[in-house]
């Protein structure tokens, strides 16, 4: 029922929103690895901060950031969504410790190109409720940016 109501406010409010689903420990996460991008000088030495709009990103606070970051990178509404959910298929669970892992069958539609996949979501507890762990797709958007910054 997490899962699915963190899917509905995506839905709603754009991409953005899976941030205030997410558990603290892996926004914190998202932020140490993707914001140091921001930091960076281009050949001209101007920063390259702004690319996700007027605000620097850099001195956002963990939450902010990522909520941020991920509504300028995949779009803010439905209808200029780089990315739009559909009504998944929750297939089934398995618990590993206190991480349970959710396996649904999704169709997703990104840039005009319909995709129907499996799909593993999984939530750790947080406080009296649950958190979404990093989806591995989000963990290698921010390796990837993180590699940019030790390169």
């Amino acid at each position: 029922a997490y899962i699915a109501r963190s899917l509905d406010a995506v839905r709603a409010n754009g991409m953005g929103a899976i941030a205030d689903y997410m558990h603290p420990d892996e926004v914190a996460r998202f932020r140490a690895k993707a914001a140091p991008v921001f930091d960076l000088q281009d050949t001209d030495g101007k920063a390259v901060r702004n690319v996700f709009g007027a605000q620097s990103m850099a001195g956002l606070p963990p939450l902010e950031f990522m909520r941020v970051f991920l509504h300028d990178a995949f779009g803010n509404t439905e209808k200029d969504a780089a990315l739009r959910i559909g009504n998944p298929q929750m297939l089934g669970s398995v618990r590993e410790g206190d991480v349970v892992h959710v396996v649904m069958r999704g169709a997703f539609e990104a840039r005009g190109v319909n995709v129907t996949r499996l799909q593993v979501i999984s939530v750790r507890p947080n406080g009296d409720g649950w958190g979404l762990l990093l989806t591995g797709d989000l963990e290698e958007l921010a390796e990837r940016m993180h590699a940019v910054t030790v390169e």
